[in-house]
Order: C-alpha cells, then structure tokens, then sequence
C-alpha cells in the first residue's frame, strides 16, 4: 500500500501512475486543504462564464508532457507572445497574433519592440544567452545574477528595474537573491521543453486536474504532521495527522510544497539526512500575488498579451478580452480582465497597502500613467473599472505559503538530485522543487509524480527480487 501526502498535480499524477502500474495496490491520497489542485485553482463567479486561474496560469513550453497531454486531452489553448525575461521573452507567438509592451517607469517611455531601445535589447539577448552557457563553467560561478549581471554584462543602471520586473519577478525573487548558476541550469533544461507559452482557455487546468485525479482515493483535511519509516524487510511508513489520525502503508511519497519540507511542516523519523536537508536549503519560495481586475470596456488592444513595468509598484500585467456570450441570460457587463502579478519583494511590498481598496487605486493609477498617453482618455482603467480582486498565495493558502521553487544564491549543482532521491526503500519525493531537471512549472510537478511512482515500482519489484532500491538506481536518476 502507498501513502502519498499531497494532492497538488505532482501527487495525483503519482497516484495516476501507481493506479496503472499496481492496479491490485491501496493507494490513498492525503491532503491537508479542503480540496486537490495545489497551486491550480480557479475562480468562475468573479466574472460570471470565464474560468480564471488563481495560481498557476501557463503551459511553459511547446514539447512537455504537460503541453502534450492538453493536445491528448483536445483541450483549447490560446498560444501567447513570451513576454518575461523569466521565461525565455520576448518571443512572438508562432502562430496567431500577440504582442506585449515594456514601461521603462523612471524615463516614462513605453517600448513598443523588444528592439526599440539598444540597452533593452543587449538585455533580453544576455538573459536569452544563459541557454548557451557552459555547465562546467557556470556551476563553479556563485554569484547571483544581479552581481553577474553588473559586472559581465555591464548592465547599465535604466536598465536594472527592467530585469527586476522581467526576470526577478517572474523567478520570483530579487536578482540579488537569485543563483546565476542555477538560472544557467534552469535556461538550458528548459530549452529541450521547446518555445512557446500557452493557456488552457474554456474550463483552464481544472481539467487537468480532474483528468488526473479520475479514480484517485483522496482525503482531504488532512495535514500531515509526521512521517515514520521502519526499514527492513515488512518496513512500513506511517503518517499522523495533526489531529492523530495516523495511516500506515508499505511506502510513502513525499509531494508537499517546497515551504513544508523547509519550515519543518512534517517531522520525520528518522530525520531526514543533512544532505538533503542542506540540499533544500539551495531553493527558495517567495511570496506570490495576483490582483485580478475586471473592466466594462475593452481599453486595450485585443491583441496585448503581457505588460512588464521597470521602477513601478507593480511589475507585471496580463490581458483578456472577454469572450462574447451566447446566453440570454447573460448579464454581466465585463468585457476585459487584467491580471497584475508579484512575486517576491515585489509582492510583499504590494501587500504593505493599507487596504485591498489601496491597492486597486494603486493597479489603476499605474494602469492610467502608461495607458493614458496612448488611449482616447486620460483613465482608461479607471473610466471602466468594476471590481476587483486579491489572491494571495502566501495568507491564503497555509498549506503551500508561496510560489514555487527558485534557485536562491549559493545553489549547489545537483541539489535538485539529491532533494528527490528516496530515503531507503519506503519513502519517496515528488514536486516541482524535487525535478533534478528544472522546477518552477507544471510539467516540472507533473513529471516528478511521474518519476516518483516508477521508483515506488521499482522498490517493490526489488522488494519481491530480495534487492535494495539504494543499490540499484543512482540518486539522482530521472525515470
């Protein structure tokens, strides 16, 4: 029987696998929220009709399993221009239309290219060049990328708010406090995942989620509190709630967010090796917010897709045109909604507000300043606002506390390896900051469910064989 401790995409993948690969197993799912999805979920009575993602929201990538499975699924998708530094931006849709802007807050200019100003473009092609680097250069390199950028690439001071909003942000923490090394290993992962950003429209991830999840037997309310593992032949595991509940199996995966396994969320016994937890100590998770604002007139051009904004409160910006509606019972009056999105010092600094209220006046403003210029009227946001909208990842959801995962300076080549290798022959990781490969993305978690439970496999047909998993597969391999 298997245990997994976690119902985000990377343990309801591990359950989906293990169901397939031992039908006759027990397999239970224990969650601590009140319902599955992690970090993907929705909201669809803020704008009536039109799911809209609360957490995770791309497809990163044209050729991932994730990317892959939406076109299995025959899921709709809107492909969309690239337009943070972060993700490998700005790169133009292959297909259809889109086109993004950048705000250069200090001089009050809005570039319109990616080429519109020389110091820009040197700095999208340095931050796109880490997909070239050298692996056996770079690992030994422990500055961050802030220092890097300074001192290699002579990024000049106009240009320092712009890779903040760009690359910082959507990392998701500050560039001084980001890993070069681990960004250069992050770029040449991701560039086998392929080009191309998309999103799910019609129902978005949710049905990804209940794809996944389809059979799973998943207890929620659940918190995890500690974690037993007997090694040796009939070792089990054994799992208690914070309330006392315990449930016990012959092996357990692992697949809670970073920030659970960093806090000491869950105390294991025997504790967990100081390899593995100085490993963790590689990662970091910063805070994640979205504002979602809806608006009774499309203001801006259907085609927009992105808005990166250097020196401003709020970094960057996501735009929807709001389908029509069939129905004649439809009477909602929204027919656009903007998403402004901060990570890091930059979501904390927006969450300082004094009131949410505060906040929507401030999204506005900014809205106003670069929009303005370029509208019929001077308000554009404003003229039309209806509501709005906070989500923050960090007070709302205490059992995840964050984003995901990024490569916190001082990052150790391998440390992803030695985060996802099991623990003997019973206890296993899965998770986006567990993907040896890269984190931060949905097909980062999905895949590392995937991984997981082959290992789960592989553990029990050593079991039945008399052989010792830790004997037979390297510590960081990747199934």
């Amino acid at each position: 029987s298997v245990i997994i401790v976690g119902a985000g995409i990377a343990g309801l993948r591990c359950a989906q696998v293990l169901k397939e690969e031992l039908p006759e197993a027990g397999i239970i799912v224990l969650e601590a929220a009140d319902g599955i999805g992690g970090r993907i979920q929705q909201d669809t009575t803020f704008v009536p009709g039109m799911t809209l993602e609360l957490g995770a929201e791309f497809l990163h990538g044209s050729a991932t399993s994730m990317t892959q499975l939406a076109r299995r699924l025959h899921l709709p998708t809107q492909e969309l221009f690239t337009w943070a530094q972060g993700d490998g931006g700005p790169l133009p849709p292959a297909s259809g239309p889109g086109h993004a802007l950048y705000y250069l807050g200090r001089e009050r200019r809005l570039l319109r290219a990616p080429y519109d100003d020389a110091d820009f473009a040197a700095l999208n092609a340095a931050l796109l060049d880490m997909c070239e680097t050298d692996a056996a250069t770079t690992e030994r390199d422990a500055r961050s990328v802030l220092q890097w950028l300074a001192q290699d690439q002579r990024m000049p001071a106009r240009m320092a708010g712009m890779a903040e909003a760009g690359f910082g942000n959507t990392v998701g923490a500050p560039l001084r406090e980001i890993s070069y090394s681990g960004s250069c290993h992050l770029a040449r992962e991701w560039e086998v995942d392929g080009e191309g950003d998309f999103r799910l429209t019609g129902e978005g991830l949710r049905a990804i989620v209940q794809h996944v999840a389809a059979g799973a037997n998943v207890v929620c309310n659940w918190p995890a509190a500690r974690v037993e593992c007997c090694e040796g032949a009939g070792g089990r595991v054994v799992v208690t709630c914070r309330d006392g509940r315990r449930v016990a199996g012959t092996h357990a995966v692992i697949a809670v967010p970073l920030s659970v396994m960093q806090d000491g969320g869950i105390e294991f016994s025997p504790q967990l090796p100081p390899a593995k937890l100085a490993a963790l100590q590689c990662f970091g998770m910063g805070r994640a917010v979205k504002v979602l604002l809806k608006f009774s007139q499309l203001w801006f051009d259907q085609d927009l897709h992105g808005l990166i904004c250097a020196d401003m409160k709020f970094p960057e910006f996501w735009f929807r045109p709001v389908p029509e509606c069939d129905s004649h019972e439809c009477t909602d009056k929204t027919k656009a909604v903007v998403v402004a999105f901060a990570s890091g010092a930059f979501a904390d600094a927006v969450m300082d507000s004094a009131s949410d209220e505060q906040v929507f006046t401030q999204v506005l403003e900014q809205l106003d300043v670069i929009f303005g210029p370029i509208s019929d009227h001077p308000n554009p946001a404003s003229d039309c606002f209806l509501g709005a909208k906070i989500v923050d990842w960090k007070t709302e959801y205490p059992f995840i506390r964050g984003g995901y995962s990024y490569p916190k300076q001082g990052h150790k080549a391998g440390a992803g390896g030695e985060i996802a290798a099991p623990e003997g022959d019973h206890l296993f990781f899965a998770g986006e900051h567990t993907n040896a490969a890269a984190g931060m993305t949905l097909h980062a978690a999905y895949d590392t469910g995937t991984r997981a439970a082959l290992e789960v496999v592989q553990a029990i047909g050593a079991a039945a064989t008399g052989t010792s998993l830790e004997q037979n597969t390297p510590r960081d391999c990747k199934l």
